[in-house]
């Protein structure tokens, strides 16, 4: 490319860029209006009321879902879940974890701590 069609390019280009750069980099700066997804948990069930849930659950899942009570699985997946909820704000709630036989890749939270993990 020659000196003169090289001006050219950055004298056509070089505020175009800039102003891109300027117009993208506002971006990330405005203000951003999230829609309401509702009130905390605790303002519509206590915690006692979420823990009978959780209990009421579990009753009936261990009647129709296929859970795994093989001892080194379930240790397995309970010192998982535990690290992860020391690296985690949880406070003191008491978490369950569970393993169900399905071979579909999934995991789910139930009112009251109870957290069940597919075996995929």
């Amino acid at each position: 490319m020659n000196k003169q069609r090289v001006k050219h390019t950055r004298r056509t280009f070089g505020p175009l860029l800039a102003l891109s750069a300027l117009v993208f980099s506002t971006l990330g700066v405005a203000d951003v209006n999230l829609p309401s997804i509702g009130e905390p948990v605790d303002l519509v069930i206590s915690p006692a009321e979420e823990k009978k849930l959780g209990q009421a659950f579990m009753a009936q899942a261990r009647k129709e879902l296929d859970i795994v009570y093989d001892a080194e699985t379930n240790y397995f997946i309970t010192s998982l879940g535990n690290r992860l909820l020391n690296a985690s704000n949880h406070g003191s709630e008491t978490f369950h974890f569970f393993t169900i036989n399905d071979s579909r890749i999934n995991a789910f939270a139930v009112p009251g701590g109870y957290i069940g993990i597919n075996t995929g």
